[in-house]
């Protein structure tokens, strides 16, 4: 007979030892897995979603919302959720613990992936018994996907948390006689959930289900309507501040988020594939190369121009809700294509192959030793899985055929297994079929592995059981059903490679975000000699070769991508600026108005066509394209800079300080509008209020070396302080010559030689 989950401390102390082992080893291996990633480019560059999530969680701390280099502003601030808050801010008050380090961070969110071990030893225990707690424990410290996935700024390490202890507090709640306390904190721990992955809100149907088939043959119906009351309203509880803030900042009703719609049309419309997510149709409208969370907002207002609505009236609600028309359209009028798409993505889900999600997950893992060291794979899970799921099934049959001969205490561990068992199968169904409108990468079936592992661990005890008491003809049969699993869980029914294009491609994001242009643009040019179609990889690539002086290259790679996509704005904005930087201004302009006419709405465009003018001595055209970059982008700081630059030039001085202390406020860690600050107050004036702004810019910049010899030269000329003055032209000499500025060393050299000279 199976060992029975038993809660006697001696019991559980007898097998401490082996589970600090098994917990010793996770550390073990993530650390190790720590150590192969710290140098990798992208260790501290985040791309696309990670990217998202960090951006949100450091601007949650810092009150910086100034988006990093390269995306659009999401506008997280002023719109409802567009992807669920949950994970960011977690991450938030993990960066807020250890002080924004990328290391510690992920050291938190394996720490997490350590206790997740636990609380699978745990679930495993409560269903089967201790062998199966310890070997679902060890199946977890080992399995690469949690390593992995624990070091990205990715949701899936709270998933798993969730699921697990969601599932022990359900059990828990069973085994309470219905308690409705612990059907509230169920209610709660799903509440939780659901703001991390709203998808799991098909959840609460599933436990009611089950809830009610529990209380099915028992006199408890009282306690299971005041446990089902106390669910829904925890869970409401939590959810409902969500809900509400959504509503508040934009009169718009999203219960969590509102990217169900973009998720529905990205999986079914005349573009899609199993796998990927073109959205050439979106991207297209919204006149941009690829899309991400970044670009949402660009592409509700594209839908509003094309459903002819009023600037500013289209809400993140009605946008999914069109989306979602749009997807149901194709749906109906292709029933044969969807119908082979949803199949299609239903194999890969359950299929061998690591689908690209954020990242190329397979190549990722290839790379690693200690990834590729832990042989532990989804095929071999599953396969695990299925068979453990047919072995209980036959004990529960046979236990039924022997009821007569079964103690009520081993009826009472049927029960616990048959329900626990029915709990899971239901979470399972309920979350593959949200996948409808979900996309089918890696990381979107891990949430369900703890659940698979489980069974797995009953089918590795199973076989020790057999082995113990030596049953040859029964083992055979085990391990002949394994394999014949393993096998046809391994077989690809759906054709799918990994792409190393992407690869190269998100490699060189990330060198570009860490400050290494050539080895970007080396990555990004074996992306697009690996695959041309990558427009991304070939406008990035496109952009620093024009930082780095190649001009005619860079205008070579955005016309190869206006011939493919001729309503990229982006391509049209950068072709412009790389025209202008070779005094090709016609041209340039024509490539702006064409930028403007696909997306009228596009900052990027209206201010880049102002530094050009501004370039062109057309300063009143200028400031007019800067004051339609900051209406469209009101937190767009470099437009107020610009601007205030402009008015400062022409001498009107208030309107820049008006300028510059906008952008001071909407970028309160960048030190250059306080050196624009001060610069301004100094030629009207105003020297106590210039000199409070010089030292501001140098708090939050201190090796700004025209900062300092701007100071120094203020210092030595209005206030006689000549040695502070010193040290400043001193320190800014030093930087200067550190950082390569030449023309700021010269001039630092040549006050420090005039105040020589007072002497």
């Amino acid at each position: 007979m199976n060992d029975r989950p038993d809660n006697s401390r001696r019991r559980f102390l007898s097998t401490r030892p082996i589970l600090a082992a098994i917990l010793f080893v996770a550390v073990a291996l993530r650390i190790a897995y720590l150590a192969e990633i710290v140098d990798e480019p992208d260790f501290k560059a985040p791309s696309l979603d990670a990217l998202y999530h960090d951006y949100w969680a450091r601007a949650l701390i810092s009150g910086d919302w100034t988006p990093p280099l390269g995306v659009d502003d999401p506008l997280i601030r002023s719109t409802p959720y567009f992807r669920p808050p949950g994970y960011p801010w977690f991450l938030a008050a993990v960066y807020r613990l250890v002080g924004g380090s990328y290391l510690s961070a992920r050291l938190v969110q394996m720490g997490v992936g350590v206790l997740n071990c636990f609380l699978g030893f745990l679930l495993g225990r409560r269903l089967f018994g201790t062998t199966v707690g310890l070997l679902s424990a060890a199946l977890m410290a080992v399995y690469w996907a949690f390593i992995y996935f624990e070091a990205e700024f990715l949701s899936p390490v709270l998933e798993v948390f969730f699921c697990l202890i969601s599932t022990l507090t359900l059990l828990s709640w069973r085994r309470s006689n219905l308690d409705p306390s612990r059907a509230a904190a169920a209610g709660g721990i799903l509440g939780l959930f659901a703001l991390v992955r709203p998808n799991v809100l098909l959840w609460a149907g599933a436990v009611g289900v089950w809830m009610v088939w529990v209380a099915l043959g028992r006199e408890v119906w009282r306690r299971f309507f005041v446990s089902a009351a106390a669910l829904l309203v925890t869970m409401v509880a939590v959810i409902a501040p969500i809900t509400l803030r959504n509503y508040r900042v934009s009169r718009d009703r999203v219960l969590i988020s509102s990217n169900f719609g973009v998720n529905l049309y990205a999986n079914y419309n005349p573009d899609a594939r199993p796998a990927y997510w073109p959205l050439r149709g979106l991207t297209d409208l919204a006149g941009i190369t690829v899309w991400d969370c970044f670009s949402y907002p660009k592409i509700v207002r594209a839908l509003e121009r094309r459903e002819g609505l009023p600037g500013g009236s289209m809400t993140y609600s009605r946008a999914s809700s069109l989306l979602s028309r749009d997807a149901w359209r194709y749906i109906l009028d292709h029933p044969a294509r969807s119908a082979s798409l949803a199949l299609q993505r239903f194999l890969l889900f359950w299929g061998p192959a690591e689908v690209t999600n954020n990242k190329v997950v397979a190549i990722e893992r290839s790379r690693s030793v200690v990834l590729r060291s832990t042989l532990l794979r989804f095929p071999a899970v599953l396969a695990l899985a299925i068979l453990g799921a047919g072995i209980l099934v036959r004990r529960v049959l046979l236990r039924r055929g022997d009821a007569a001969c079964i103690s009520r205490e081993e009826d009472e561990l049927r029960l616990n297994q048959r329900d626990g068992s029915i709990l899971i199968g239901l979470l399972t169904a309920a979350y593959v079929a949200s996948l409808f409108a979900a996309p089918v990468g890696a990381r979107f079936r891990v949430a369900l592995v703890p659940f698979l592992i489980v069974f797995a661990a009953l089918a590795l005890e199973s076989f020790g059981r057999t082995i113990r008491r030596r049953r040859l003809g029964r083992l055979l049969v085990l391990g002949v059903a394994l394999v014949a699993l393993h096998v046809a869980v391994s077989r690809r029914y759906v054709d799918y490679r990994p792409s190393e294009a992407a690869w190269h491609s998100m490699r060189g994001n990330a060198f570009r975000a860490i400050g290494k242009p050539n080895k970007a643009i080396e990555s990004y040019s074996r992306a697009v000699e690996l695959d041309g179609s990558l427009l991304d990889a070939r406008n990035n690539l496109a952009a620093l070769l024009a930082q780095s002086g190649r001009p005619d290259e860079a205008i070579r790679q955005y016309e190869a991508i206006l011939r493919d996509r001729p309503r990229t704005t982006a391509a049209h904005v950068n072709l412009a600026v790389a025209l202008g930087t070779t005094g090709r201004f016609d041209e340039a302009m024509r490539h702006y108005r064409t930028a403007l006419e696909v997306d009228p709405d596009n900052a990027s465009a209206w201010y880049n066509m102002a530094v050009l003018l501004s370039h062109a001595g057309r300063d009143e055209e200028s400031l007019e394209a800067y004051k339609e970059a900051i209406r469209l982008g009101p937190d767009f700081p470099d437009a107020h800079e610009n601007m205030g630059v402009l008015f400062a030039t022409t001498g009107r001085l208030d309107e820049a300080i008006r300028c510059f202390s906008r952008a001071a406020e909407v970028a309160p860690k960048r030190a250059q509008p306080h050196l624009n600050l001060a610069e301004a107050h100094w030629e009207k004036g105003e020297k106590r209020v210039a000199e409070e702004e010089f030292r501001k810019c140098l708090e939050l910049d201190p090796d700004h070396a025209i900062g300092y010899l701007r100071l120094g030269e203020f210092l030595m000329t209005t206030s006689g302080r000549s040695d502070e003055a010193r040290r400043c032209l001193e320190r800014s000499l030093a930087l200067a010559s550190e950082q390569g500025a030449q023309d700021v060393a010269a001039r630092a050299r040549e006050c420090l030689d005039t105040m020589a000279a007072a002497r």
